[in-house]
Parts: structure tokens; sequence; C-alpha cells
């Protein structure tokens, strides 16, 4: 592993939030690892991952669904679309809207972007046991409640 100018290993409440902003960082790098050679980008995998399981769903759903406002979510779309893996289609009734499907090729590469979620995962639970999983999901939990509760409210939902 890479040698840092500082350590992380004995985090402290006072340094949660940069403790998590790097655990971003690196994970991204580890997935565009995992990525390489394909025709998807790390940052585009909880977009591709959710559409999985909501297709046809309209693309502002998506963004609130993942927690992202409107045009973060368009822009990820946009690029998934110019990687021949989204189809954006305007809804019959409601020309304003966009639905959402996957191609062929994004069926294609489901299996890879799933694994590479999963090993993100798994590379950010070794050593801890259930219990210390489950304690570890607990705590991000209630941060991400804080942050919606206090700094984001208002942000996604228009």
């Amino acid at each position: 592993m890479n040698a840092r100018r500082f350590s992380l290993t004995h985090i402290t409440p006072d340094h949660i939030a940069g403790a998590i902003s790097y655990l971003h960082r690196a994970g991204q790098s580890c997935m565009s690892r995992e990525l390489d050679g394909l025709p998807l980008r790390a940052g585009s995998i909880p977009f591709l991952l959710h559409l999985y399981y909501k297709e046809g769903e309209y693309q502002d759903e998506f963004a609130r669904a993942l927690g992202y406002d409107k045009a973060t979510a368009a822009r990820a779309y946009q690029a998934l679309e110019q990687d021949g893996l989204v189809r954006r289609v305007r809804d019959e009734e409601d020309r304003r809207r966009t639905r959402l499907y996957l191609t062929e090729d994004g069926y294609g590469v489901r299996r890879k972007a799933a694994e590479a979620a999963h090993a993100l995962n798994e590379t950010l639970l070794a050593g801890m046991d259930g219990a210390e999983r489950r304690e570890a999901a607990r705590l991000l939990g209630l941060m991400v409640q804080n942050l919606d509760r206090t700094c984001i409210a208002g942000e996604v939902e228009e």
C-alpha cells in the first residue's frame, strides 16, 4: 500500500469529515482500477446500479432516490448515455420528463459494476465481524440523517 504523508488510522471525532473524504477518493480510485477497460466510470456506478432496479423511472426520481440534485444526476446519466449504457426517452404524456432505460451494453456491464461495488464494500469492511459491520452501517446512517436534516434539507427536493 502507498505510504501517506499523514495517518488516518487514529481518527478522532474532529477528523471524521476528512476521513470520509479520504474514503471517497480512495474508493473511487479502487473502483476505477476494477473497471479498467470498460465503458464505465466509477462515479457512474451508483446511477447505473440504481437503474437496474428501477428501469423506466423518471430521471428526477433517480436524483431524489440517490440524494443528488437534478443537475448532477442529469450529467451522470448524460455520460452514461454517451458511453452507450443508458438511453433517455421523453415521456409521451409529459414531454418535459425523461425516463431512463438500459441499453444492451448497459446490461452487459451490470455484473462487473456490481462486483466492483461489492469488492469495495468488502475492502472497506475487511477485518470486521458481523456486529462491527452492522455498527459501521448504523453510524454512517446516522451521519447521513444528520446531513439530510441540517445541511442538505431542501436541496434535493424541488
